[in-house]
């Protein structure tokens, strides 16, 4: 969701700061760490409809996440 993009992009470089399995996965759990302060202030602010989208986020990441933790888990 753009809000949800937006506070990453405040908080997070996007740009690629690593290569491989292992430095996409840091820098998905950054980004899902983020996504979760994210999903915390919209939820004190009552805006329901932005927690809803931080939490489709957090799903999205996490599908990510267990996609290359299993290319990992192959790859040891």
């Amino acid at each position: 969701t753009y809000w949800g993009l937006e506070y990453i992009r405040i908080n997070f470089d996007l740009v690629p700061r690593t290569t491989g399995v292992i430095g996409m996965l840091q820098q998905l759990k950054e980004a899902r760490a983020l996504m979760e302060e994210y999903l915390d202030l919209r939820r004190q602010m009552r805006d329901w409809h932005g927690v809803m989208d931080a939490a489709a986020d957090i799903r999205e990441i996490e599908a990510k996440i267990s996609v290359l933790e299993a290319l990992e888990a192959n790859e040891g």
